[in-house]
């Protein structure tokens, strides 16, 4: 059987980590009342390697070029220790002896991992996706550890190497993490879902600003909500290159839980802490959103919502159908599946970059929204400044060659736009015959004596929402 090969709508690799290395990305397809967040993988660790909001300014997990990725993904991405009976061990760590089998399994809008630990006896499954539908954007991890062997006790650590504050752009920690560390503040932990941010704006100005929001890290089980270690000291103690959670090793699970904890002049991480006893193939699944909230309040009232025990399986299905729903414009059956997936990831490639194009109805006449579109920023094309805009709605820049090729197609998949891509494009042209170097998204105004039915009518529309 080869190691690559698609099976139903998955394409799947056998021992993904020791291939060739390659970087794609979540697409983010969150619907149009959903917010979307960008999010990169590669095949090396728990493949991860940065997410955030809107552009790359804005990371969360810190936006890396392709090849500085796949060097440092194992170790600063997603990382999960675990205690077997006290003996330690680490899923899909490069520094791993232990007979394993790694297969990496991705759909269109979302994808997983998984290893099997013939040594260990455990089985570690990740998936990862966008959440759709929802008023706030996050990336969804979603961990199931199984016991394959005897009954044994289990100490787990499951997070982020180190989490951004929001407030500080994506070039600034680059080339001052040191300096901004300082900045970093965490709130919110007596409700299990702390906010990292920055004190104050790091701009170097006479006025100092104070900062709105910050990226909130939520995990849960079963059971409710798990605060995280914050401090990576807890962990790694002295222990900087961040190979080994000595405390961890040394100490257990407890000794970390109850270290003494501290946000000031650090770069924090986000660890969620488990102790379970599995018996033989038995299952514990824990949960984890990260993203963006503009207060404590807003992301506190979300929590009952979201720890609803088929929240998580309910988003899943949601979002790989979110695929299929654009793609079926192109679905196609043939006698080769392999081709007819390749249509519609064609066709998801091309509506990213040029836009998904929708009619809205206006009383004098229509309009036409492109959705989704973004410009090339992946970790292979660095020098690009992506934006993927956290609204519903969702729409981005793009430069206009690439924006113009990928509506090639727009009119047969959507006669209803009419000649709306033509009349755009020929009246962006200059009188010397030039083109802007970029086409950027719609926008909307309100006529300022309208402004206050407008705002009425949407608050309507909003508690209309929340009484559903």
């Amino acid at each position: 059987m080869s190691d690559y090969r698609l099976e139903n709508n998955e394409f799947i690799i056998e021992n993904y980590d020791s291939k060739a290395p390659f970087t794609s990305f979540l697409p983010g397809l969150t619907g149009e009342d959903g917010i979307p967040l960008w999010s990169f993988y590669v095949n090396r660790g728990q493949c991860l390697t940065s997410f955030g909001i809107e552009k790359k300014e804005n990371p969360i997990m810190e936006f890396q070029p392709a090849v500085i990725a796949y060097e440092n993904t194992s170790l600063k991405g997603f990382r999960t220790f675990i205690r077997k009976n006290d003996e330690y061990f680490e899923p899909f760590s490069v520094n791993y002896d232990a007979k394993v089998k790694r297969t990496m399994r991705i759909k269109a809008n979302s994808f997983r991992i998984i290893e099997t630990d013939y040594t260990h006896n455990f089985k570690t499954e990740i998936t990862y996706f966008i959440l759709p539908h929802e008023p706030f954007g996050a990336l969804v991890r979603n961990v199931t550890f199984t016991n394959l062997g005897e009954e044994a006790d289990f100490e787990i650590l499951d997070g982020m190497s180190r989490i951004i504050p929001y407030g500080i752009p994506g070039t600034k920690f680059t080339t001052m993490a040191n300096l901004m560390r300082s900045y970093n503040t965490v709130s919110n932990l007596k409700n299990d879902v702390p906010l990292f941010f920055s004190r104050i704006e790091s701009d170097d100005a006479a006025e100092m600003k104070e900062n709105v929001g910050g990226y909130y890290y939520m995990c849960f089980d079963n059971n409710g909500t798990i605060c995280p270690i914050y401090d990576p000291c807890a962990l790694f103690e002295n222990e900087t290159s961040l190979q080994f959670p000595i405390n961890f090793i040394m100490h257990g699970l407890k000794f970390v839980a109850g270290y003494s904890q501290h946000f000031t002049n650090k770069i924090s991480c986000a660890f969620a802490p488990v102790a379970k006893k599995l018996s033989t193939n038995q299952n514990y699944t824990l949960s984890t959103l990260c993203g963006f909230a503009h207060n404590e309040d807003f992301i506190n009232r979300l929590i009952p919502h979201i720890l609803d025990k088929e929240y998580i399986n309910k988003k899943l299905v949601e979002a790989d159908q979110l695929a299929l729903k654009y793609t079926n414009d192109i679905a196609t059956t043939t006698g080769n599946p392999i081709l007819d997936e390749y249509f519609r990831q064609s066709y998801l490639d091309n509506f990213l970059r040029g836009g998904y194009p929708i009619v809205v109805s206006g009383s004098n006449d229509d309009k036409v929204l492109h959705l989704f579109s973004r410009k090339h920023g992946d970790p292979e094309r660095d020098y690009n400044q992506f934006s993927t805009a956290a609204e519903f709605y969702s729409q981005g820049d793009g430069n206009f060659r690439d924006v113009l090729q990928n509506r090639r197609c727009d009119i047969i998949f959507h006669p209803e736009i009419n000649e709306f891509d033509i009349r755009q494009f020929y009246s962006l042209v200059q009188i010397d015959g030039y083109t802007p170097m970029y086409v950027k998204a719609c926008t909307f105004s309100v006529i300022k004596n309208t402004k206050r039915t407008f705002i009425n009518f949407l608050m309507i529309l909003y508690y209309m929402e929340n009484l559903k």
